[in-house]
């Protein structure tokens, strides 16, 4: 009994979260979302990417668009 009592002070039994939280995951994976995040015109890319792409026989692709890069400062 003293063990009974010890189990319902801890709280809620962490399988049954457990259980919630794989049926919200399993929810989320079947989510479809209306467009695409991959389904872009345009692809901006840096000198050096194309160059790269060029020696592949790939610069020619559609879409693709130069971009200069950006320095990042450090904060």
């Amino acid at each position: 009994m003293n063990h009974l009592i010890k189990w319902i002070q801890k709280g809620p039994d962490c399988r049954i979260s457990l259980k919630l939280q794989e049926e919200e995951r399993e929810r989320h994976m079947d989510f479809v979302p209306d467009v695409s995040a991959i389904n872009t015109d345009l692809v901006e890319v840096d000198k050096e990417t194309l160059n790269m792409l060029a020696t592949l026989g790939m610069g020619d692709m559609l879409g693709l668009v130069k971009v200069d890069l950006v320095p990042v400062s450090n904060i």
